[in-house]
């Protein structure tokens, strides 16, 4: 009896000329993918909707639906990132312009050879499962989260995490980027006018700038992102599968959105801008809890240093 193979990864080429699939089969060789044929847009609809591929590959010029068609159309009606190779006719000038605009992954112009064939759909093939994987871990961190905010007393008067828990999530998180290599962002978030309200209005009366500001945060974070009060001047963000500019970014929008706000303290309407450092992990080297929190502190440092009111990564 012969052993069943099991395949791992399905394939849709809609190949009306007949010339993709057995191109494919040998570029991929003894890859475990199940290539799946269709000779029109129609019977890829059909097929993609009942397989459900993990990477579509169409020639430009098919029936029922042309392939740029079939790109949009995999785009808006999958559940799932599908990455779609568009196939170009040779000569075809303006391949990357239509492929662009129908929303295609990857193109091709001409018949490609076997080998480079297989190379590219086994690139596709590796985005997807990284996309499943960050899928998995963003949806384990929601999890997660609502798990920490069910068993933590939130702060009452900004809504963030205690910094005891917040330090347990960073050291796990830090831990776990390291290992699996998963880009993640730290961004420490400064008031710049607390210490001259403090001595002006002492600091009880500086309740409503960390309200506002929280209030600010709040929404310029995802759900995944965790927040914490860090002192009684700063906040401190953590931000799971962010790379160091995705983290600077949030850092910047932050700081956007604190220049239009207005506080009132002790019945004086204040500016209240914010200095922010900004700390990442982009998944190639080692990271530690420890390296994180240092290297956004300096930055924070040295923004305060500098008058405040911007943004420094280190």
């Amino acid at each position: 009896m012969s052993k069943k193979v099991r395949h791992r990864k399905t394939v849709l080429c809609v190949d009306p000329r007949g010339v993709l699939r057995p191109l494919l089969e040998r570029g991929l060789g003894g890859d475990p993918v199940k290539v799946v044929s269709a000779t029109d847009g129609g019977a890829a609809l059909q097929a993609f909707s009942a397989i459900g591929p993990d990477v579509v590959i169409t020639d430009l010029e098919t029936a029922v639906y042309s392939g740029a068609d079939l790109s949009l159309s995999v785009k808006s009606l999958g559940t799932k990132k599908v990455p779609v190779l568009l196939v170009f006719p040779e000569g075809a000038d303006d391949a990357e312009e239509v492929a662009k605009r129908c929303e295609a992954d990857s193109f091709l112009v001409g018949d490609p050879s076997a080998s480079s064939f297989g190379a590219l759909t086994r690139g596709l093939l590796r985005e997807v499962g990284l996309h499943h994987r960050v899928s998995y871990v963003e949806e384990r961190l929601r999890r997660e989260q609502r798990r920490y905010e069910q068993a933590a007393d939130l702060d009452e008067q900004t809504g963030f995490f205690p910094l005891g828990v917040f330090k347990r999530i960073l050291l796990t998180e830090a831990r776990r980027a390291s290992r699996y290599h998963i880009p993640l962002g730290v961004v420490l978030v400064g008031f710049d006018a607390y210490q001259p309200l403090k001595a002006r209005y002492g600091e009880r009366a500086l309740g409503p700038l960390f309200s506002d500001m929280a209030r600010v945060i709040l929404k310029v974070i995802r759900d995944i992102d965790i927040p914490v009060r860090s002192g009684p001047d700063a906040a401190l963000l953590m931000l799971p599968h962010t790379d160091t500019q995705g983290a600077k970014r949030v850092g910047d929008r932050i700081a956007g959105q604190a220049r239009m706000l207005r506080v009132e303290v002790g019945g004086e309407r204040v500016r209240a801008t914010v200095s922010v450092g900004v700390a990442g992990y982009d998944g190639v080297h080692e990271v530690s809890f420890a390296d994180l929190m240092r290297r956004a502190r300096a930055a924070l440092d040295a923004v305060r240093a500098d008058g405040g009111d911007s943004i420094e990564v280190r």
